[in-house]
């Protein structure tokens, strides 16, 4: 389901200002108009047709230009199948690259973080299949139209075009058959991203010649972190990523390592190359000797150390 991009391209005054979609995942969803983007509210979708005044009935009706057939327990428009044809096309690593350099597609690569720390398609971005997907794309992807080529795991080249399309990106173009290994036997060449252990930074804290970049969102560098470490959240990466010293050393974490290995790939493609992902994020470092502020509860921060912190970020 595109919600996103119903959101962006409906015309009827009804929907003008806020957006009321089913979704087959998350019931009737509140859109905001300008910015393209989910309003948090009401969870389950009963409670939110009466909280909104909105029916069924209405929704359809708002929703008619679309032609929608139902699917599952939602509703997406016939075109999807047009999506999913063209987003699962095989391309070789001949036409993957080709389709990077004539329609300046974004290579998404959604495998483990494991895996494309250890090897990746240069300049690829990661934002894996089984982490926070949908949020991700949508927060770090600006142009909603951008062309996409994928690399995926396994048998998971459907599931990845009907999740990116379910938040509005319809552009995917196809993915790299045979993925990593096709690739390698074409003869093209592939990058990683240097690792330690939450153990290997307790080790050498003291003697580090580079800085330690926390990507989790500023309540969570405030509740707790490394000493002398800096908020540097992914939420904000692309308006930031200027604060920040191509020639400098980075030592990235965030909670578990889904989010740290999303930045570096960003930070990588932008031509940062000293980055070191620390495995295992704040859960590991939590468990090691590296130096850490007091625990402070985050129900008990008061409101202007919060938007202190998230204004130093923005």
């Amino acid at each position: 389901l595109s919600s996103y991009q119903i959101a962006s391209q409906l015309r009827s005054n009804f929907f003008k200002k806020h957006f009321y979609i089913f979704d087959s995942f998350e019931g009737l969803s509140k859109f905001d108009h300008q910015n393209d983007t989910p309003i948090e509210g009401l969870q389950n979708a009963e409670a939110r047709r009466k909280e909104f005044k909105c029916d069924e009935d209405i929704v359809k009706n708002n929703l008619k230009e679309f032609n929608f057939i139902e699917y599952k327990k939602g509703w997406i428009p016939n075109r999807f199948d047009e999506v999913l044809e063209k987003g699962t096309v095989a391309l070789s690593p001949e036409r993957f690259e080709e389709l990077v350099e004539t329609q300046e597609a974004l290579m998404l690569d959604t495998r483990s973080e494991e895996e494309y720390a250890e090897e990746h398609i240069p300049n690829s971005i990661f934002i894996g299949i089984d982490g926070n997907f949908a949020p991700w794309v949508g927060a770090l992807i600006l142009d909603i139209k951008q062309p996409i080529v994928l690399v995926t795991p396994k048998g998971r080249e459907e599931e990845v075009v009907t999740r990116l399309s379910r938040v509005g990106y319809d552009n995917a173009l196809g993915y790299l058959e045979g993925g990593l290994e096709a690739w390698k036997n074409a003869g093209k060449e592939t990058d990683s991203i240097e690792q330690m252990t939450a153990q290997e930074l307790a080790q050498n804290y003291g003697s580090m010649d580079g800085e330690i970049l926390d990507v989790r969102k500023p309540t969570e560098f405030l509740a707790q972190h490394v000493v002398d470490a800096r908020n540097f959240p992914l939420d904000y990466v692309n308006n930031n990523t200027n604060k920040l010293d191509r020639n400098q050393k980075y030592y990235l974490h965030c909670l578990g390592g889904y989010r740290s290995m999303i930045t570096a790939s960003i930070l990588q493609s932008r031509g940062f190359r000293n980055l070191v992902d620390i495995v295992g994020g704040w859960r590991a470092i939590e468990e090691s000797a590296t130096p850490k502020t007091d625990y402070v509860c985050p129900t008990t921060m008061d409101q202007e150390t919060v938007d202190r912190a998230v204004e130093a970020v923005v």
